[in-house]
């Protein structure tokens, strides 16, 4: 929603961690500059809404601090995706300029909000629905959680060029590294599973037209791991990260059943799909796709074919950013804020 520059850091604030990526041009595409990343307390982002405010500036100031970045430029999107509203409409052909200007008086129609609360953008997805009408993609977020969000990033040192959508990094992302997948006509979900928020975004041909929250998230998984096996919160964490080992056989039940339970949120969004019964392809990203055999579970759960996200496809990346995590599971963790350095890069 603001602007854009050549060399942007991508900044991704979850209440797992904050995640920081530098992509950078090169003669023949695009590398991997930076990956950084620092693991946040529990208590420092409930329900998406920063509640360490010192906490978060402390730990942007100490990654300036260590990395020295070459730029400052940030691209970040709000973490509480409840103040994001995100509507595709119709609306009657206008020039470009004029649909600019008509979007902000759509806010009140389609949102139910004042317009002077919220920040509306939108972009033309298809110019020729018909002779009369285009289509359009509205994004509208509330104005203290932008205001309150850059100056978050402000105090640290750090300069918001772009304020982006969470599902539309993700999008970025895929695109550029499956170009062809991108525009052909098959309808692709993109699902991302994340500590407290999970989200599924559908599009075909013509770009994204469908975002629909799921329900379940990493916390969901802990809830279980808590119950079934008597343990901590943190030592629930711990074994699904991998730093502590569990008994696998019930562990791999509350695995398969954790993704059961997804695999039910994702089919009830199926009916509201165009054209098709359900989706062709599902691509996964997020911590919570770590899980052993996710993709496979999932696809059977779903009868749907069930795919990896790799933000890596037609990014380099050098071997000794693999010190972090395996390429898998920094593309998991990384594909967002990739996204959204991606758009520094002219």
């Amino acid at each position: 929603m603001l602007g854009k520059k050549r060399g942007i850091l991508g900044l991704d604030i979850g209440s797992s961690g904050v995640k920081i990526s530098l992509l950078e041009g090169t003669k023949g595409g695009v590398r991997v500059k930076e990956l950084w990343k620092e693991d946040l307390p529990e208590e420092a982002i409930a329900e998406g809404e920063i509640m360490e405010r010192e906490m978060i500036i402390e730990v942007l100031q100490r990654y300036i601090q260590e990395k020295k970045p070459s730029v400052k430029n940030v691209a970040s999107f709000i973490p509480n995706p409840r103040a994001i509203n995100i509507k595709r409409i119709k609306m009657d052909k206008l020039p470009p300029e004029e649909v600019k200007e008509q979007i902000k008086w759509q806010a009140e129609q389609y949102f139910g909000m004042d317009p002077t609360e919220i920040s509306v953008d939108g972009d033309i997805v298809d110019p020729d629905v018909s002779e009369t009408e285009i289509e359009v993609l509205l994004v509208a977020a509330r104005n203290d959680a932008v205001m309150d969000y850059v100056l978050v990033l402000k105090s640290a040192g750090l300069s918001p060029k772009i304020l982006d959508v969470h599902v539309f990094s993700l999008y970025n992302i895929f695109e550029f590294n499956y170009p062809d997948i991108a525009k052909n006509e098959d309808i692709k979900g993109i699902l991302h599973v994340g500590k407290s928020f999970s989200t599924i975004l559908y599009f075909a041909d013509k770009g994204p037209y469908l975002v629909r929250d799921i329900r379940i998230s990493v916390r969901n998984l802990i809830n279980l791991m808590q119950e079934r096996l008597d343990l901590s919160y943190q030592d629930s964490e711990a074994i699904i990260k991998g730093e502590k080992e569990a008994s696998s056989a019930v562990t791999y039940e509350i695995y398969r059943e954790y993704v059961t339970n997804i695999g039910e949120e994702v089919r009830r969004t199926f009916p509201y799909i165009e054209k098709k019964e359900q989706p062709d392809v599902i691509y996964v990203s997020g911590g919570g796709t770590l899980v052993p055999e996710f993709t496979q579970n999932l696809s059977e759960a779903l009868g749907v074919r069930v795919e990896r996200l790799n933000p890596f496809e037609r990014i380099e990346i050098s071997e000794t950013f693999f010190e972090m995590g395996t390429p898998e599971i920094l593309g998991a963790l990384f594909a967002p804020s990739m996204g959204l350095s991606l758009r520094g890069i002219a």
